[in-house]
C-alpha cells in the first residue's frame, strides 16, 4: 500500500531503474472501509479520484501544489486520466510509448493511497511495431492501419513524430481530417521543433544524419517558400553538392633493386658534375 499526507495535489512515483517501451499499467484501489459505520463506505476509495497516471523519460519535479500537476502533464509523454472510483483501472498504453518514470498524482487537495500500481512492457528503447488490423505496402511507402486515436495529446505526438521523420508526411497528413489541426499548427516542422523521436539519450537516424552532414546541409537552401525540405530532396542535394578538394600527396617510392640503386647514383654523379661546371 502507497500512501501521502493531506497535500494539494499529492502525488508519488516510481524510477523503473532504466526505459522501457510501455504496454500496459494497472492502478488497484483500495477496498477497506471506514471502522466507524457512520462514515461513508467509499470514504477510503473515492481519494484516489479524479487522478493522472503519467509517463516520462525524465524525472519530475518533486515541487507539491500550486502548478505542480500542469508541469507534470506537459512532461509527461503519456498521460490517463481517472474519475471513476474503481477497484482496478487498466490503462493502455498508446503504442510506442518508451518512458521511465511513472507517476500518480491528484487534482485536487487530499491524502494519496493506493493498494497497488503495476507497469507491463519491454525493458529498452525500441517500441514493437504496434497492433495492426492491415497493412499495405507500395514502391515507395508502407501503411498500416492500426485503432483510432481519441487523445489530442496522442494525434500531436503522432503528427510531430511523422513529419519530424520526413517533412513529406506532413503533405499526406493534411489530406486527412484528423490531422488537420496539427497541420495548421506545425505545418511541415522547422530546425528549432526538438526531436520526439530521440529516446533514451539515444539519437535518431535523421538527427545523426544531420549532425554528420551539418556543414553540407547549413548551406543547402530551403524549398519553395522556405518550406522543409523533404528526405529525398537532401539526398539529391547532398549527392550533387560541390566536393571538398582533396588534401593528397603522393608516396614517394623507392626503388631498392640493384638497378634503381644505380639509377640513384648515377642521378647523384650528373647533379654534381653539373655543380662543379
Amino acid at each position: 500500500r502507497r500512501s501521502t499526507q493531506q497535500d494539494p495535489q499529492a502525488w508519488w512515483e516510481v524510477d523503473l531503474g532504466d526505459f522501457a517501451n510501455l504496454h500496459i499499467v494497472k492502478l488497484w484501489n483500495r477496498t477497506d472501509e471506514p471502522p466507524d459505520m457512520t462514515m461513508a463506505r467509499d470514504k477510503y476509495s473515492s481519494r484516489l479520484v479524479p487522478c493522472w497516471i503519467m509517463a516520462s523519460q525524465k524525472p519530475y519535479s518533486d515541487e507539491v501544489g500550486g502548478s505542480s500537476l500542469i508541469n507534470a502533464l506537459g512532461q509527461s509523454v503519456a498521460r490517463h486520466q481517472i474519475t471513476r472510483d474503481k477497484r482496478c483501472t487498466t490503462w493502455h498504453v498508446p503504442e510506442n510509448i518508451s518512458a521511465r518514470y511513472i507517476r500518480v498524482q491528484l487534482e485536487g487537495f487530499n491524502f494519496l493511497h493506493f493498494a497497488q500500481l503495476e507497469v507491463f512492457g519491454i525493458i529498452g528503447v525500441q517500441g514493437s511495431v504496434g497492433r495492426c488490423s492491415r497493412v499495405v505496402c507500395g514502391k515507395h511507402c508502407t501503411v498500416a492501419i492500426i485503432r483510432p486515436l481519441s487523445d489530442p495529446a496522442d494525434i500531436n505526438r503522432v503528427y510531430k513524430r511523422a513529419i519530424l521523420s520526413d517533412a513529406q508526411n506532413a503533405d499526406i497528413l493534411r489530406e486527412r481530417e484528423t490531422f488537420a489541426l496539427e497541420y495548421d499548427k506545425y505545418g511541415r516542422g522547422g530546425k528549432d521543433m526538438e526531436c520526439i523521436i530521440c529516446t533514451g539519450g539515444q539519437k535518431c537516424e535523421n538527427c545523426l544524419m544531420k549532425e554528420r552532414f551539418a556543414g553540407e546541409l547549413k548551406d543547402l537552401s530551403l524549398g519553395a517558400a522556405g518550406r522543409v525540405l523533404t528526405l529525398d530532396e537532401m539526398a539529391e542535394m547532398l549527392l550533387d553538392a560541390p566536393k571538398p578538394p582533396l588534401n593528397f600527396t603522393p608516396k614517394v617510392v623507392v626503388d631498392n633493386s640493384w638497378a634503381g640503386k644505380l639509377q640513384q647514383r648515377l642521378a647523384g654523379k650528373k647533379s654534381d658534375d653539373s655543380v662543379k661546371k
